[in-house]
């Protein structure tokens, strides 16, 4: 069985078009300044739970999913960029592969 060496250079072509699009929606600067806002907010939890009693704990659970929104997405915004060079180097590997 033979690679297919134009196959997967089209779906290298077609992933790395997809990563660049994860790499271009930004660092969510909007999203980490009200994390940030929040966190600050949490200090404050007397005055919250004057407002609500649920308001601290609902606060301290949505600051905690922000968090973890914005790690995972830090993370995937670094798998792209790394995978966009592996692909490159791949790509260069397949070029040196003998058509069949």
């Amino acid at each position: 069985m033979a690679i297919d060496t134009k196959k997967l250079s089209a779906l290298l072509e077609a992933s790395k078009e997809e990563l660049k699009q994860v790499e271009k929606l930004g660092g969510l600067e909007k999203t980490a300044e009200l994390q940030a806002e929040m966190k600050k907010d949490l200090g404050m939890e007397d005055e919250l739970a004057e407002v609500s009693p649920m308001l601290p704990s609902y606060l301290s659970t949505v600051n905690r999913n922000l968090v973890y929104l914005l790690g995972a997405y830090r993370s995937t915004a670094t798998h792209a960029k790394n995978r966009s060079k592996e692909f490159d180097d791949l790509q260069g590997a397949l070029s040196k592969v003998k058509k069949v």
